[in-house]
């Protein structure tokens, strides 16, 4: 298998919905040309003239391939994308993702799987503790436990020494108490297990707190340089650009967006590295799938990153939509500024974070 990794598949079965290529074509904003085209470059595993009804793995391969083209996805990056991924290509973007970095496409975990994988992260970190020491009694024991899950005595016994081992290797005091009320029964070790976790869970929310709280403060303003003006439309925030000496206002959309990706830059270049990676976080949490795969990797420690960010295809009515929207019902913009000390105030209560909430929400 090319991309080494299991990823899920949508299958033949008749869809309640019986689509037709050209109809998921205009539903998708997809030319028929290019549909025609990405059955000629193989890139289809039938062709759309030729069919009239899909089922849901013809369907799914169209929306799938068509979306990456619509979104900007030229040939040569197709080819890049789609080389190490199985045919065909019937898959849903909310189901699997790519990895800029290892160029390779991952399965998006489902609810729960995340929990589960911690689990196993956990016992398989026992197992290396005990080949170390060389126990084989332990080691038997362990293996028949995870071999037998029926077995519930065994269980707890196993969960039992998993709180023990988190509490060696997490040094968290809370679990200390949590292990010192274990007993032997399962059940009240699975609410332990759950307590642990839920810990965890906790102290990571408060330490997102943190960063949102410190995200609205002036630490990441950005400073002006010599003769550097500050562009905001009466009324109109959101549209704030930075124009150094010979610079002009912008005169419409593109013009705007290249002023932005130089602003996003250098709210990056003031916010630490907390701040950047909790909105890199927000940005995978919020952004269509569609949209977050078109992106690098970390994209706001990638020197293309906010470039794409703000100038790749958007989905249609999100918040970047009306953004754009917005900007090109105004430029070119001939009314009345800001005034100087309000656009001062303006662009000293503007950091990344809240940058990023603007394209966001």
């Amino acid at each position: 298998m090319k991309n080494g990794t299991l990823l899920p598949r949508v299958g033949q079965e008749p869809s309640l919905f019986i689509f037709q290529p050209r109809q998921v074509c205009q539903q998708i904003g997809l030319q028929w040309n290019d549909a025609q085209k990405l059955f000629a470059d193989g890139y289809l595993s039938f062709s759309p003239d030729c069919i009239t009804n899909m089922d849901m793995a013809q369907e799914s391969e169209l929306r799938f391939v068509g979306s990456l083209v619509v979104n900007g996805c030229e040939p040569r990056m197709l080819q890049t994308l789609l080389s190490t991924l199985p045919k065909p290509y019937n898959y849903e973007h909310s189901q699997i993702r790519y990895d800029w970095e290892r160029r390779k496409w991952f399965a998006i975990p489902k609810p729960g799987e995340r929990l589960n994988d911690l689990r196993q992260s956990i016992i398989s970190d026992w197992l290396d503790d005990i080949r170390d020491r060389g126990d084989d009694g332990e080691l038997s024991k362990l293996m028949q436990v995870v071999n037998d899950e029926a077995n519930d005595n065994l269980r707890a016994e196993l969960l039992s020494g998993l709180l023990t081992k988190l509490e060696e290797k997490g040094d968290v005091d809370a679990l200390r108490d949590i292990s010192d009320q274990t007993s032997e029964s399962a059940d009240e070790l699975d609410e332990a297990y759950k307590e642990v976790v839920k810990s965890e869970s906790e102290d990571n929310a408060e330490e997102e707190d943190k960063a949102d709280e410190s995200q609205h403060n002036n630490s990441g303003a950005i400073k002006l340089k010599p003769r550097e003006k500050i562009w905001v439309p009466l009324e109109h925030g959101n549209l704030l650009c930075l124009l150094e000496p010979g610079q002009i206002p912008p005169k419409n959309l593109e013009h705007f967006l290249s002023l932005q990706v130089q602003l996003l830059k250098r709210l990056i270049a003031e916010a630490d590295e907390a701040e950047i990676r909790l909105e890199e976080q927000h940005l995978q949490d919020n952004l269509p799938v569609d949209v977050w795969i078109m992106l690098p990797s970390n994209p706001l420690h990638h020197p293309n990153g906010p470039q794409l960010l703000l100038t790749n295809q958007v989905e249609l009515g999100s918040a970047m939509d009306e953004w754009r929207i917005k900007v090109k019902k105004i430029l070119p913009y001939h009314g009345p500024l800001e005034t100087a000390e309000v656009a001062k105030e303006m662009l000293d209560d503007l950091n990344l974070g809240i940058f990023i909430e603007r394209i966001l929400y």
